[in-house]
């Protein structure tokens, strides 16, 4: 063997650990977390459990007494009343509302909310223009029972809430979409949400 043969075999070693290392394969890039997103004004983000369990029917009793059945997630809402709206925002929902009652006292919070599709007032409900929205699931207040019966021949559910009895309602809501809250979750969300002029 020649005195340059040394050189040339570990020439060449060294060409297949570079051939070779470069093939194999790279491990994954670690994500990097990308910047947070902007809270709007009047807006509080939900906690962490406000995550709707869509997959089970849901059995609740509103505050009219009735008992109400709603089989299947929650993506096409109607809230009836300002304190309905409401509580739907504080529960980061507001993106799942198709109609609305004309006077928004969120809309600061989600101007977003000026583009739905207003179904009357909490006094004069617009039967026609709820029903036409096909949603999965209505909110009214107590008053309006005669157009929750006609809703739900319909088959349409609608639970009946009380902004007089707000933390009661908000747990309702909270359990009519499918978000289980314990008294604990309540108790603490609603120490930490500001609702303007419930209606």
């Amino acid at each position: 063997m020649t005195k340059a043969a040394p050189f040339r075999f570990f020439a060449l070693m060294l060409i297949m650990v570079l051939t070779f290392g470069a093939c194999a394969p790279q491990a994954p890039p670690v994500p990097q977390p990308g910047p947070a997103a902007p809270v709007r004004e009047g807006f509080f983000p939900p906690p962490s459990f406000c995550a709707p369990c869509e997959e089970r029917v849901r059995i609740v009793t509103d505050q009219a007494g009735r008992t109400v059945i709603i089989d299947g997630p929650v993506r096409r809402l109607v809230s009836g009343c300002e304190f309905s709206t409401s509580a739907v925002v504080a529960l980061g929902l507001w993106d799942r509302l198709v109609g609305v009652e004309a006077r928004l006292g969120n809309d600061l919070a989600v101007p977003q909310l000026r583009d739905l599709t207003i179904v009357g007032t909490a006094t004069d409900f617009d039967l026609e223009a709820c029903i036409a929205l096909e949603p999965d699931l209505v909110i009214l207040p107590v008053w309006l029972l005669e157009q929750a019966e006609i809703l739900a021949e319909l088959g349409i559910p609608v639970i009946l809430v009380e902004s007089s009895r707000y933390p009661e309602a908000f747990s309702l809501i909270a359990s009519a979409v499918g978000i289980p809250m314990t008294d604990a979750d309540l108790a603490d969300y609603y120490d930490r949400i500001t609702l303007p002029n419930n209606g």
